[in-house]
């Protein structure tokens, strides 16, 4: 038997948890099996060491290490370092380390050099017997025999020979993929396919690719799409991986991997792209020289993660595709092993791989892994990085015509940039935002979206448009798994309590509206919350706005059945998303089928004077809002607010009759004469009075401030320069001492 190689073996792990994954060029490694350390590299056989991992393959939850005579199963991915196994295949305890351990059976292994599973069954390249054990589910004992073996008619015999029954002297690769079982037998050139997983000892392949048919294996052969070595080098794949029917084989004889667009049907089936190499007849190492799209004879290994990430094992490196390449010789995306891909060195450190081939299997979690053969060890890189995030600036503004214009912002972690950002408007197709600077290529990228609201418009079941619009958002940084989703949608207003309203009740009633394409809210929004703030809309005084009400369910005809709502049971029977969802803490009446939601707080009393206003939550966290009111609510008996603050005169105005008590009395809007108006008023004596001034033209915005005299009496005076004749300002005046605070409802003074 061909003499197996030193290599190492990858293999990729992923979760999909609130933070996204993604890797790095030179990363290191979090931790490390088979050594107690980064640096150390002593062999030896036991629970704990390793003696030369071949291959390594797991199922998300438990790790299968192929390594000497037998196969280790950790029952949980190591978070630590120098972890040790749980069960051993292959040997009766985990010190012994034996060919054929009590002679060739079910339960013995000799050279065993790939492991495979597909979360139910194993499947181990016996290489040494000639053959490939299947075990049917996970053995939670040491030394369990096989269920079915392949390339054998029994558990005792150990030929080789080239037929759909038999197999070479060298198996160095299986993969499970959608109930079949490819193996590639390397030694015979080809790989072949099983189009169900052998439930029978010497079970027939159905399929082969390397050769015209089962029988045949030419060692003489010139490089193709059709063939895997060449003269000299007659060696089939060491390298199986399937995504999406995607069939991926390494050819290391030919320094390449070849791709075949779906699972050959047919036997000698050709490639339809190489990596690796320019083209098909081409088998130079590091054609082109050194670089992320080049290989040489170590590419041993290839695995595709779930959501289409290729990863290929070359030369003490992992080379990293973000994404299914399309076409021949496509460079990676990154290189972990090694600081960029112009360089290849072997060393033995976190971030390093012995000067060895690779191989990989494909995995889900969260963590990478990579068998460093020589080194006698597997590496764990912990990869969870922040993904990248999406923002809006304000609302939409108007363009030309129907047109809508949209600014934003998206971030990504320091270790990458972002890549693109995309939206999508009413559920129509993904389209490019416009880069403020011309191109993603930042950590922190401005951007724009210029579109039509009424693109994709719905209709009601009467057939009749529906209003407004909605807009998905999302971001992809240059190496990232996952991406930053943001929801946006209109109209979302407050109706009532109308602008500073008085109420009499400590529990009033808050009324908004929504779009009403409610199936395309309800999947993309997760709940509204109704927020308040006591005295009025500057977060960093008054306590700062305060939930009263965090779950708001946005769609009823989905929640009427929740146990929370304790009118579930008046509507179980009823197919309409108009009705009221009531809980201990609040009672959410819904109406125009959810296009219209009031709210009231049950639990939470209010008094005084509040802004408030209405938030919708995304899956992601994001956060869009409406304009915020502000209501006065007065009950019988309570005194509303012990702060006093009232506006005697306005020169050139007069008295505007305007109180913190009774704040309501005042008009919104005055007229003065004067270019340069006192403001004079009452309030607690020491306390600090704040008049913003802001132009409602331009925006722009002057803050005046003063000390309350020991009688109570402020007086602020508007410098002559300072407001324009003709002009309109928004005003608004507040007093705070130490942590008491008031202010009074905003008006507008125009100048005469």
């Amino acid at each position: 038997m061909e003499k197996i190689i030193s290599f190492l073996l990858l293999s990729l792990i992923f979760i999909f948890p609130s933070v996204a994954m993604a890797y790095t060029t030179g990363m290191s490694a979090s931790f490390v099996i088979g050594q107690p350390d980064f640096v150390t590299n002593t062999g030896t056989v036991s629970d704990k060491d390793f003696d030369q991992p071949l291959s390594m393959t797991t199922d998300g939850t438990r790790v299968l290490v192929d390594n000497g005579q037998r196969v280790l199963i950790y029952n949980h991915v190591p978070t630590q370092n120098y972890a040790p196994a749980d069960v051993v295949i292959g040997q009766p305890v985990f010190n012994s380390n034996t060919a054929n351990n009590g002679g060739i059976s079910a339960s013995s292994l000799s050279c065993p050099c790939y492991v495979a599973t597909d979360g139910t069954h194993i499947a181990i390249a016996d290489t040494g017997n000639k053959r490939v054990l299947i075990w049917n589910s996970f053995p939670t004992t040491n030394g369990k025999a096989a269920d079915v073996v392949v390339g054998q008619t029994d558990f005792v015999t150990a030929t080789s020979g080239v037929s759909s029954t038999k197999l070479s002297a060298n198996i160095a690769a299986v993969a499970f993929y959608n109930g079949k079982l490819l193996i590639g037998d390397t030694n015979s050139g080809r790989l072949l396919i099983y189009n169900s997983i052998p439930t029978t000892n010497g079970a027939a392949a159905d399929v082969v690719v390397g050769q015209p048919d089962m029988t045949t294996f030419n060692a003489t052969l010139s490089t193709s799409s059709t063939h895997f070595g060449k003269t000299g080098c007659a060696q089939g794949p060491r390298g199986i991986a399937v995504y999406n029917n995607i069939l991926f084989a390494t050819d290391p004889c030919n320094l390449r991997v070849l791709v075949w667009n779906s699972i050959p049907t047919t036997n000698g089936a050709a490639a339809d792209l190489v990596l690796g190499q320019p083209d098909f007849t081409s088998s130079t190492s590091d054609n082109g020289g050194l670089s992320c799209a080049s290989m040489d004879s170590g590419v041993m290994g290839v695995s595709v993660t779930s959501n289409g990430r290729l990863i290929i094992g070359d030369s003490a490196r992992v080379l990293v595709y973000n994404q299914i390449p399309t076409t021949n010789f496509a460079p990676a995306d990154l290189v972990i092993g090694q600081t960029n891909c112009t360089t290849r060195s072997s060393g033995i450190s976190a971030s390093t791989f012995s000067n060895s081939p690779m191989r990989s299997n494909h995995q889900a979690g969260d963590n990478l892994l990579v068998a460093d053969q020589s080194n006698r060890r597997v590496l764990i890189f912990n990869n969870i990085v922040r993904g990248p995030g999406l923002s809006l600036a304000g609302s939409p503004t108007h363009l030309n015509g129907s047109t809508l214009r949209q600014f934003g912002t998206a971030v990504s972690d320091p270790l990458y940039v972002i890549h693109s950002v995309e939206y999508s408007v009413n559920g129509g197709s993904f389209s490019s935002a416009v880069p403020t600077d011309g191109t993603f290529d930042g950590v922190r990228e401005d951007f724009h979206i210029d579109f039509d609201p009424t693109l994709n418009q719905p209709r009601d079941s009467h057939g009749d448009l529906i209003a407004g619009y909605t807009l998905r958002l999302r971001s992809f940084n240059n190496n990232v798994d996952v991406t930053d989703h943001l929801f946006y949608f209109s109209p979302f207003t407050l109706i009532s309590p109308l602008p500073n309203a008085v109420v009499s009740t400590a529990h009033p009633t808050f009324t908004f509206s929504v779009n009403r394409q409610r199936e395309v809210l309800r999947d993309n929004l997760s709940k509204y919350q109704l927020v308040v703030k006591k005295g009025g809309s500057d977060p960093t005084t008054g306590g700062g706005w305060q939930t009263v009400i965090e779950n708001i369910p946005v769609d009823f005809s989905t929640h009427k059945g929740d146990t929370d709502n304790t009118l579930a049971s008046t509507y179980s029977g009823l197919s309409t998303n108009n009705g009221t969802y009531e809980t201990k803490d609040f009672k959410a009446v819904y109406s125009n089928e959810s296009s219209t939601v009031s709210v009231t707080p049950k639990t939470t009393s209010l008094y005084g004077y509040y802004s408030w206003k209405i938030q919708a939550v995304d899956p992601a966290g994001h956060i869009q809002e409406t304009d915020s009111r502000k209501v006065s609510i007065q009950v019988k008996g309570m005194i509303l607010d012990s702060f006093p603050l009232s506006l005697t005169n306005i020169s050139g105005v007069g008295n505007p009759h305007l109180s913190s008590f009774i704040p309501f009395t005042m008009q919104n809007a005055y007229i003065s004469s004067s270019t340069h108006p006192t403001f004079t008023g009452i309030t607690y004596a020491g306390s600090t009075v704040r008049l913003t001034l802001t132009d409602t033209i331009t925006g722009t915005t002057k803050t005046y401030t003063v000390i309350a005299t020991p009688n109570s009496r402020y007086t602020l005076s508007i410098p002559k320069s300072d407001l324009i004749r003709g002009k309109i300002y928004m005003a608004e005046l507040s007093s705070q001492r130490e942590n008491k605070y008031t202010e009074v409802p905003g008006f507008t003074v125009r100048v005469r």
